[in-house]
């Protein structure tokens, strides 16, 4: 996932460089991508949460009954939370990345926040930015 995160970015940096705006499928793309990205970021954070507690109740548990069997359950869950924090953290900041630059695409008015007034069919306000109501 961090290296298909990665490949994106390198995709919206060479289009920021080309400094071309972006077509409609693109700017519906890009957003796309970034809700998708965020879910990937909020499931790995609550895996990432639950191990979490898991280890600090499997120490806990191993402080009041310490046993071999126990002590090997907390090492496991502390071993499997380094790699998915590492995880979490290129997500993190790859998602804020994407933040930033779509960002950049809107200040040099590639992307739109708010729909111009001209927009009145449904297909131009969901692309120029969904949630914003039509201009009538």
């Amino acid at each position: 996932m961090l290296k298909k995160l990665r490949n994106y970015q390198k995709d919206l940096a060479n289009r920021l460089a080309q400094n071309r705006p972006l077509t409609l499928e693109e700017k519906a793309s890009l957003r796309d991508h970034i809700d998708f990205f965020q879910h990937e970021r909020l499931a790995h954070e609550l895996v990432v949460i639950l191990f979490a507690l898991l280890a600090v109740g499997g120490v806990l548990f191993f402080s009041v009954f310490p046993s071999v069997a126990v002590g090997g359950l907390c090492l496991l869950f502390l071993t499997l939370l380094v790699p998915y924090v590492r995880h979490y953290y290129g997500l993190e900041n790859g998602v804020q990345e994407l933040y930033e630059i779509y960002d950049e695409l809107e200040r040099l008015g590639y992307v739109r926040r708010k729909c111009p007034e001209s927009a009145r069919s449904a297909m131009t306000a969901i692309f120029c930015h969904p949630g914003v109501p039509l201009a009538r």
